[in-house]
């Protein structure tokens, strides 16, 4: 049922599922909460020509880590990601799914937004649906528009357009204002012109297998990275079938700009962590200015260590990602410490083009 997306481990011991939440089993109806979803500064939806069976369900899966103690009903979920909150339901007669996201700061209410899309994307493409996604405006009462008719019709010198909405006529829509809710403008001007593409930042994330079911909201933060800011991030979890496990970690410990090392129990007992890992950094760090980082992700002797303890830590205000209610906030610190750091290697390299042209 796991490979199906059907269930997840909700709860485990010593890295092991003690007990799983089948999504098709939850109660049916939506329950009573406070918020008032329907006047969230973001509202996107996604019209099907037959409703995909078992969709919501399959997000729920996917989209679990984001939603630890939160409502879950066999149509719709709640996520979170620091102080952004977000609803996801299905409109069975309509054949829509429908996604609300709340928070006082803009800028995780686009980080919750864009890995919720991401992973909506990515569900579609396997099921081979391709349902059209509209964005509720906010500065036309009940008017609709789609994203992607925003993204083609946007243009530097037009900010304001006159065009046609849902359910009908037209309006004056600032195109730049709506999209800034779901991508930033900087991820737009390299989307639309790829020759202004800045040169990638590798990140080679090292850490235990033990760990990997802690790690998804960090895969999440990742991923967005990765779309907003051209980042190449790898883990182990990238491989390619086929492809030789100790080869290809080396090849990856060769041409990455980031080494970014998740502190653990499991991981400070690696032996392969300690070498090739953190051994090839350190040598790289001395030769090739290569940035060493680490997350604490629990309590755990690595600031003890006389190496892993200099490291600098992303969260170094935290004590460890677990020791922080919710986690979300731990992990959105980390986001943040880590974008000066990507900004700092793309100058670089930036620099090196420069004197190599």
């Amino acid at each position: 049922m796991r490979a199906f997306q059907l269930c997840f481990a909700s709860n485990q011991e010593d890295s092991n599922p003690i007990r799983f939440l089948v999504p098709e089993l939850l109660p049916e109806f939506e329950p009573e909460m406070s918020e008032s979803w329907e006047d969230a500064p973001l509202s996107l939806r996604y019209r099907y020509d037959v409703l995909p069976p078992g969709i919501l369900p399959r997000f729920i899966v996917r989209t679990h880590a984001l939603s630890d103690d939160a409502p879950h009903w066999r149509h719709g979920v709640v996520l979170a990601h620091s102080d952004a909150k977000a609803l996801v339901r299905v409109e069975a007669d309509r054949s829509e799914v429908q996604m609300f996201v709340l928070g006082p700061d803009p800028d995780t209410r686009l980080i919750l937004a864009a890995i919720l899309r991401r992973e909506l994307e990515l569900l579609n493409k396997e099921i081979k649906a391709q349902p059209i996604e509209e964005m509720k405006l906010s500065s036309v009462a009940e008017r609709w528009i789609g994203v992607r008719a925003l993204f083609e019709v946007e243009q530097a010198d037009r900010p304001v357009q006159r065009l046609p909405v849902q359910p009908e006529g037209t309006a004056e829509i600032d195109v730049a204002v709506e999209l800034d809710k779901v991508l930033p403008s900087s991820a737009r001007a390299i989307e639309n012109k790829s020759s202004a593409s800045p040169p990638p930042v590798r990140i080679f994330v090292s850490y235990a297998h033990d760990d990997e079911r802690q790690l998804k909201r960090l895969d999440a933060i990742l991923d967005v990275l990765e779309q907003q800011h051209g980042i190449e991030p790898w883990s182990d979890k990238r491989l390619i079938a086929g492809n030789d496990l100790d080869e290809e970690i080396r090849r990856r410990l060769e041409e990455m700009d980031v080494f970014l090392f998740i502190a653990s129990q499991a991981s400070l007992v690696r032996p392969y962590i300690r070498d090739p890992e953190i051994r090839r950094a350190l040598e790289r760090r001395k030769t090739d200015h290569i940035e060493i980082l680490a997350v604490k992700l629990e309590p755990c002797a690595h600031d003890d260590d006389p190496t892993l303890g200099r490291i600098q830590r992303l969260g170094s205000k935290l004590k460890s990602i677990a020791e922080v209610s919710p986690k979300s906030l731990g992990w959105e610190q980390v986001r943040k410490d880590l974008l000066p750091v990507i900004e700092r290697i793309r100058k670089r390299k930036q620099r090196s083009l420069s004197r190599d042209a």
